[in-house]
């Protein structure tokens, strides 16, 4: 009987262990739309960043030449929600694909 309620009890505080945890998790700056980097292992130099709406539809795309993004950084990570949101806004303007406006490589060189 002791060993159930020391199973129980372990379980408990497991269980609000971890609902803890995930209630503390950020909530997303601008939830209308999210980015993504592509990559290439061979040439770390270079990538490519699309922001989508969040139908899925892509909104802007730019090319980042001679720096390497460290997307684990919180920095790069402003960059890039700061570079959608002003894509977004550009977006709701004209309802088309804006390219090569280089928001996030200026915002970038700016850190």
């Amino acid at each position: 009987m002791k060993i159930i309620a020391i199973i129980v009890a372990t379980l408990l505080f497991h269980l609000l262990v971890i609902s803890s945890v995930f209630s503390q998790q950020p909530v997303s700056f601008n939830e209308e739309g999210y980015w993504v980097v592509e990559s290439n292992i061979y040439v770390k130099k270079q990538a490519t960043i699309r922001f989508y709406s969040n139908d899925n539809r892509l909104i802007y795309e730019e090319k980042i030449t001679g720096q390497k993004l460290r997307i684990n950084q919180r920095k790069t990570r402003r960059c890039l929600r700061l570079g959608l949101a002003k894509a977004i806004l550009a977006y709701k303007e004209c309802n088309a694909v804006v390219t090569g406006k280089n928001w996030v490589a200026s915002l970038l060189a700016a850190r």
